[in-house]
């Protein structure tokens, strides 16, 4: 029989008797449409009483939830009750344990990587969930501690099954009491008092939050989906950015409100040392919320702005979506605009149409900075989005993607306005007076690649340059 036991330890061969405890006799548990690609629920023990049984020093009641809050408003709980026989040290190796299971765990498509469960503790103790006839036999992780700080209060506690093999496992058991019951251990327990809830299975590390921030981040269409803008402040995609050649990140006040990025908050990438890695970066996994938005079956470029203060030969970005359902599994690409710009917003694009076939990704890794030899410093990226064209779809941006950058540049009377562009096309170049009064207009026949225009400003004062192209603009501000 596999086992996987998620603790630090591996929990020793029981040997308890089980003692059967039906808690509806004859009733047989199978996966409901509970299943799906989002979250598994084992039991919420308010409708029909699953099979559980027994193992050790417990008893189980299904009772009233004695201790409502926000946590945890539903109306019945799991009570289980860790005594030893007369008095004696209850054995930790103790509680609720439920058979005819198919659980997929693992990290392929159809299969969940943690595991959830709602605990109302009155003292420290740690639970240690195993999941038994799988592919797996005596697989340990960290301890699942209930503290000082989340006593009193429903809790909903995360174990993390990311390194147990994948499959599928046929029986669940949980220990709510295993610390207090052993000899090693001071402050020992002859009984013990647990209420569980909602045992459930997902792809989301984060515990559930009743009172979410607000999320500024627009709803996906068919054409495209934000990932993230940052203007909340937060990181909202992952539950944490996991660092590659030792970067750091925050969500920073943006430090240059210009050209096609004016927003209030960016992400600040910063290398920490110099000469390392030339993936230097992050990854992360998507919350359950943020995986549909990486579809590559409908969405087929990935879009970030970036913000680079140091330029160098051979300097670009990538990026790569990991965890396909599909075909390819993983997929990594440098950004399409050639050169990346230094010390202006640009938007970096990534041809991920190879990806189409792996369905919906779920974990992602950024490298704003990809080259050998960098210095420490720190880069900035904003509003990462999926999209169905290259272009950025309008309503969400003032430019079409194949404007990638406008450059002003002012001697004495003379301004050079040099702007990108992805492809050839038509384009309307304009000065405005801070008042709004055309200064001037030029039509010229843009190519791909760097377009140059001058034109003659004697005044002194604020101007405003507008590049077009059809029924879309990138504007940007000089000085005279």
């Amino acid at each position: 029989m596999g086992t996987l036991i998620l603790c630090a330890c591996v929990v020793s061969k029981m040997k308890c008797m089980k003692k059967r405890f039906l808690l509806l006799a004859g009733c047989f548990f199978a996966l409901s449409a509970g299943l799906n690609a989002q979250e598994l629920f084992i039991d919420d023990f308010e409708g029909e009483a699953k099979d559980w049984q027994v193992i050790g020093d417990a008893a189980l009641t299904v009772e009233s939830n004695p201790f409502p809050d926000a946590m945890n408003s539903s109306a019945k709980v799991l009570k289980v009750v860790c005594e030893g026989p007369d008095g004696a040290i209850y054995n930790g190796i103790s509680g609720p344990i439920l058979n005819q299971l198919a659980i997929p765990v693992g990290m392929g498509a159809g299969q969940y990587r943690y595991a959830h469960v709602k605990v109302y503790y009155g003292q420290t103790e740690t639970l240690v969930l195993s999941l038994e006839s799988g592919p797996s036999d005596n697989f340990g992780s960290p301890w699942s501690d209930v503290g000082t700080g989340n006593l009193n209060k429903w809790v909903d506690l995360v174990i993390d099954c990311q390194g147990a093999p994948a499959g599928n496992y046929g029986t669940i058991f949980v220990m709510p009491g295993r610390i207090n019951s052993e000899e090693w251990y001071g402050d020992k327990k002859a009984s013990q008092v647990f209420y569980l809830d909602d045992i459930r299975f997902s792809n989301d590390p984060n515990p559930y939050n009743p009172n979410p921030t607000p999320n500024p981040i627009p709803e996906p269409t068919d054409d495209y989906a934000v990932l993230d803008n940052f203007e909340n402040g937060l990181v909202n995609f992952s539950s944490q950015l996991n660092e590659m050649a030792d970067a750091s990140f925050s969500v920073v006040e943006n430090p240059s409100k210009s050209g096609i990025n004016t927003s209030d908050k960016v992400l600040q990438v910063t290398r920490n040392a110099d000469n390392t890695g030339a993936w230097a970066g992050f990854w992360a996994d998507l919350t359950v919320a943020s995986v549909p938005r990486c579809d590559m079956n409908k969405y087929h470029y990935a879009h970030f702005k970036l913000l680079q203060d140091i330029g160098a030969d051979g300097l670009t970005a990538s990026f790569k979506v990991e965890g396909g359902a599909g075909t390819p599994p993983a997929l990594e690409m440098n950004a399409m605009n050639g050169s990346i710009l230094v010390n202006e917003w640009q938007d970096v694009i990534f041809d991920l149409t190879a990806a189409d076939g792996g369905g919906e990704y779920t974990r992602i890794a950024v490298m704003p900075d990809r080259a050998d030899n960098r210095p420490a410093h720190s880069v900035y990226i904003d509003d990462i989005i999926f999209t169905k064209t290259q272009n950025l779809p309008s309503g969400i941006s003032n430019v079409l993607a194949v404007i990638n950058s406008i450059k002003v540049n002012v001697e004495g009377n003379v301004t050079d306005i040099t702007f990108n562009l992805e492809q050839t096309a038509v384009t309307n170049v304009s000065v405005y007076n801070i008042s709004g009064q055309l200064m001037d207009r030029q039509v010229i026949n843009g190519i791909n690649g760097i377009n140059s225009v001058k034109t003659v400003v004697n005044t002194p004062g604020v101007y405003v340059v507008k590049v077009a192209v059809g029924n879309k603009a990138l504007v940007t501000k000089f000085i005279k």
